[in-house]
């Protein structure tokens, strides 16, 4: 009760009436699974109420959720009152003096003495100057390649093939496409292909989209994964003739009215993804292919 006489005390509410124009109100979670220290009660549910000030400030959350809108910021009132509050009563400083401190005293100097004589010192040798030796050159090295770096909307899509040493390695190829536009083809093979050899693509796509790799083997392939980011996303092994995998990749950032990352879903229960999916006309679905289940 402290915290909550304390927001009182700054000028904070507890829920906001209808029509309110000011911010000093406390939070309800829409679903009804938290409020903040001045919110009332859920009217459907008991729900917990966790030590924080609502704000509308959309770096702080709760379990990844926002706890504050336009009429629920609490933390804005509370900043706003502080120094008023805190200029209720005049503060009063003691200045301390120092006691006096007498000052060092100063030894004896004493004489001074002449130095020693110094022998005399032997005119310098120069020591015999070897010929230069011109330094092998060594040969040049080609430099390193740069790892592959991805921009802050685009995920990194790697695509590992193994060629047996069975087969014929002309009869391989595989293609990555985004499905819907499948004519457009984004990871392909190499044209020439040797056997019992390890063969790696790898390009920067951007997230929240479906994506389909197609694979002719006729069991020329030992084995073949796909991964997003470092984290394998599909995976196989040979003897097969021909194999199609979709790869469901969600969106890497926060996007329109969606204000949380695809994540976040899996703080709900299941139950609820339909739901949480269907919104706004299916755009989150749209944006979390992977979690939604909608490739």
């Amino acid at each position: 009760m402290i915290f909550q006489c304390t927001g009182h005390n700054l000028g904070c509410s507890h829920s906001p009436p209808p029509h309110a124009t000011d911010a000093r109100y406390g939070f309800q979670d829409p679903e009804s699974d938290f409020r903040t220290i001045m919110a009332y009660n859920c009217a459907d549910k008991d729900c917990e109420r966790v030590l924080r000030f609502s704000t509308a400030d959309e770096n702080y959350t709760w379990l990844e959720q926002e706890f504050g809108a336009s009429t629920n910021n609490c933390a804005a009132e509370l900043n706003k009152n502080s120094a008023a509050v805190a200029n209720y009563k005049e503060s009063k400083t003691t200045v301390s003096v120092p006691a006096p401190v007498a000052p060092p005293v100063t030894a004896p100097v004493p004489a001074p003495v002449a130095p020693p004589v110094a022998p005399p010192v032997p005119a310098p040798v120069a020591p015999p100057v070897p010929a230069p030796v011109a330094p092998p050159v060594p040969a040049p090295v080609a430099p390193p390649t740069p790892p592959l770096s991805c921009d802050w909307n685009e995920v990194k899509v790697q695509i590992k093939v193994e060629t047996s040493s069975r087969g014929t390695p002309s009869d391989i190829s595989w293609k990555f496409y985004n499905m819907e536009y499948p004519d457009t083809i984004l990871l392909q093979n190499e044209v020439n292909l040797n056997k019992a050899n390890t063969y790696t693509s790898e390009k920067c796509l951007f997230s929240g989209q479906c994506f389909n790799l197609e694979i002719e083997s006729k069991n020329a392939i030992e084995s073949y994964s796909v991964s997003v980011d470092g984290v394998i996303e599909a995976s196989g092994q040979g003897n097969f003739d021909t194999k199609s995998e979709t790869i469901s990749i969600d969106a890497t950032v926060k996007k329109s009215t969606f204000k949380k990352s695809c994540h976040w879903l899996n703080w709900k229960p299941e139950s609820k993804h339909h739901l949480i999916c269907s919104r706004n006309n299916d755009e989150i679905a749209k944006l979390c292919p992977k979690t939604c289940g909608t490739c």
